[in-house]
């Protein structure tokens, strides 16, 4: 129905509006990230990845330096990530789907990980909901994995059990 749709349109007007400047206004639009968020526990793959697309362009977008701005994006992205409890959704998503995610899914969503991990305040969220235990059940779960996508998963992993040594 139209609850399903509207975040899909969301997606999509991420997607589409990327090469438009200003367009990281988006998540100002109140709802914008957390309808993104909540898309990623559809039952369908398509629209998971839709989600997982449109999240990882906002966090390049918004978590790259800013150009005396007047908005923190970058703030605001990650109050709105963590406001819509992504470490949670994103276990969920990889506990309910490691076997079934497929590859393309997978390699988009540890995109998004590597991104935002970065982000002690993010990474400090996705330890406290077990994402990193997460993406271990998913890494041995699996036997498609190419080499690179095992590194970005140890990788990710190690980013979020390391969180707090090092300060951004």
């Amino acid at each position: 129905g139209a609850s399903g749709e509207a975040p899909r349109l969301l997606a999509w007007a991420v997607k589409m509006l990327r090469r438009q400047p200003h367009w990281r206004q988006l998540i100002q639009v109140e709802g914008c990230v957390p309808s993104l968020v909540n898309m990623l526990m559809a039952s369908h793959s398509v629209m998971q990845n839709e989600a997982i697309l449109a999240l990882t362009l906002l966090a390049r977008e918004c978590l790259k330096p800013a150009e005396d701005e007047d908005v923190d994006y970058e703030q605001s992205f990650i109050n709105q990530l963590l406001k819509s409890e992504i470490g949670k959704h994103l276990s969920v998503l990889i506990e309910t789907n490691c076997a079934k995610m497929p590859v393309e899914v997978a390699h988009n969503l540890l995109v998004f990980l590597d991104i935002t991990s970065e982000k002690n305040k993010l990474a400090m969220d996705y330890k406290e909901a077990k994402v990193h235990d997460s993406l271990k059940k998913f890494k041995d779960s699996r036997n498609d994995f190419s080499k690179d996508l095992v590194t970005v998963v140890n990788k990710v992993r190690n980013t979020i059990e390391d969180n707090g040594i090092e300060m951004e």
